[in-house]
């Protein structure tokens, strides 16, 4: 659906006399929430460029690699304090940023590639939300809280958010985490005196 559908389905369920600007703000804040609160795949991203370079959408860095390896990721404070020549050159063996800018140090002439996730762009209403259509119906849900919200029905909208929160949930445990072949979790076994 696009912005303006979801917005036109938020009307649907009885919210005419809502103005469709403010409905379509609460629709881009549902976008905002969800989309900044997980590491969806549907977010996913790469870039590759010479360091030092300017990822306009940059949410959170997954990895980088520069010459095939990976190099770490640093706090920009940390690289100055221990290294208070940052133009230094040479073959990278960290990354940092400055504001969306990513760099280097050394400063490095090779290619980096960045795997990341990117804030999703603000919606037109011509624009579809990047999120799974099968998801979509959360922002609805989101924008009814609000519109729940305006009118002082705050018990309908308690329950409403519970329910949002359920399928959020839902959309958690569909979208994150496909791979079952390596365990993320490690589950200790046996009694505390058996690690001795």
């Amino acid at each position: 659906m696009t912005r303006a559908e979801l917005v036109q389905e938020v009307v649907d369920r009885g919210y005419n006399y809502v103005a469709p600007v403010r409905i379509g703000k609460f629709i881009d804040r549902a976008y905002r929430k969800i989309c900044s609160r997980y590491p969806w795949p549907f977010l996913e991203a790469s870039t590759t460029g010479v360091a030092s370079f300017e990822i306009a959408d940059l949410g959170k860095v997954l990895s980088v690699s520069a010459n095939e390896t990976p190099l770490p990721g640093r706090d920009r404070r940390w690289a100055a304090g221990v290294f208070p020549d940052l133009t230094q050159t040479g073959a990278a063996t960290f990354w940092y940023l400055e504001n969306r800018t990513l760099k280097v140090f050394p400063v490095d002439t090779a290619e980096v590639t960045v795997r990341y996730i990117k804030r999703p762009a603000t919606l037109a209403d011509s624009d579809t939300p990047v999120m799974p259509e099968e998801w979509q119906h959360l922002l609805v849900d989101f924008a009814v809280i609000h519109c729940l919200k305006d009118d002082d029905e705050v018990q309908e909208g308690q329950v409403l958010r519970a329910e949002w929160r359920e399928e959020l949930a839902e959309m958690v445990h569909a979208e994150l985490g496909p791979n079952y072949q390596n365990a993320e979790v490690i589950i200790r076994t046996g009694e505390a005196g058996d690690y001795l």
